[in-house]
């Protein structure tokens, strides 16, 4: 059939954003030779090197006649020849299956213009327009990625895969989780509204049923959020650190604590170091004789005594303080004896 490559092109092969740039009918401005068709902008007079064909009526498209499976896509006076399927609206993404698999508002998309149209048109805020089409797109958005259990993601997951495969080989496909919100994120309005869970669950990757904040492409002030929040913690160093590097590092508080943490290893590392490079020196005497198998002894001098003999001190060296005091004891009684010899002598004579 000739109308089939039509219907490939129209949904699936225009994804050069560029070329065809995004846009909401009576919203966005194309450029002057092109117009608004659908969701993306193309030429008011196609050339044959765009993929579809400018029409006014029905019959300038090839598969209108006999079967009708081609329709002329009129927008005020200009038109493009598109698949019959493309020409009927949508209400949610499922209805898209095989068509692009996204719903742009009213009509079947692929993903490409979908991501673009929700976050790169940016409605100014008294136009109702614009608000109301960005909005619709939102809530069909949110509608396709809730869920209530895992088995729903799956049988999303497995759609995307394989439109053919069985519902049979759930058991062997593993990952796709129902996942909770992040609880960090309770209190924190992400600035892409689609980010914003609302407290519902979503389908994610994560076999830990959790949404995780490396999934996120996290602005300043968020991240700043979510450090303030972290700060609060009792328990905020167990936290961070079962965080990635990547989010430590962009975690003030997260960043602070892992500072600390290095700076306290470096230290240890240090201490430790210290503790087996320094090996103390075994005391040495501070005569260098050699050993005799008995302990060293120093010999001190002592001052004479009265009665003018030295007085020998055998006291070990180790032992100084009590050998001098032993010695004072010692010339103090011998002084009554010296006294008595003197008396005696003088007595004789």
């Amino acid at each position: 059939m000739v109308f089939l490559p039509c219907f490939t092109l129209a949904v699936q092969i225009i994804n050069d954003v560029q070329t065809y740039k995004p846009c909401i009918v009576d919203v966005t401005e194309c450029p002057n030779d092109q117009v608004c068709i659908q969701y993306f902008c193309y030429p008011k007079v196609a050339k044959a090197k765009d993929p579809l064909k400018s029409c006014n009526k029905n019959s300038q498209c090839d598969g209108w006649r006999p079967s009708e499976t081609e329709k002329c896509f009129k927008e005020g006076q200009n038109g493009v020849c598109v698949p019959a399927d493309d020409y009927e609206m949508c209400e949610s993404h499922e209805e898209c299956k095989g068509r692009g698999e996204k719903c742009c508002g009213d009509y079947c998309c692929n993903s490409e213009y979908f991501d673009d149209l929700i976050s790169q048109i940016v409605c100014n805020s008294n136009d109702d327009d614009c608000l109301e089409a960005k909005n619709v797109m939102h809530n069909q958005e949110v509608e396709s990625l809730t869920c209530q259990n895992d088995t729903i993601c799956e049988v999303r997951s497995l759609a995307t895969l394989s439109k053919i495969r069985a519902i049979n080989d759930l058991a062997s496909h593993h990952g796709h989780k129902c996942c909770n919100d992040n609880p960090i994120l309770k209190n924190i309005t992400l600035s892409v509204e689609i980010e914003n869970w609302h407290g519902k669950k979503r389908c994610c990757m994560h076999s830990s049923g959790i949404r995780q904040l490396d999934d996120l492409d996290l602005d300043f002030q968020e991240k700043q959020d979510i450090s303030a929040i972290v700060f609060e913690m009792h328990d905020k160093k167990e936290y961070c650190e079962s965080l990635s590097d990547a989010l430590q590092d962009m975690i003030t508080t997260c960043k602070g604590l892992k500072s600390a943490n290095k700076d306290e290893l470096l230290i240890q590392v240090i201490e430790d170091d210290e503790n087996v490079s320094y090996q103390p020196e075994p005391e040495k005497p501070e005569f260098n004789k050699p050993e005799t198998g008995k302990p060293e002894t120093e010999v001190e001098p002592e001052s004479e005594p009265e009665t003018g003999k030295p007085e020998i001190n055998h006291q070990k060296s180790s032992l100084k303080i009590t050998g001098r005091n032993n010695a004072n004891s010692s010339s103090t009684r011998l002084i009554p004896g010296i006294i008595g010899v003197m008396l005696l002598f003088f007595l004789v004579n």
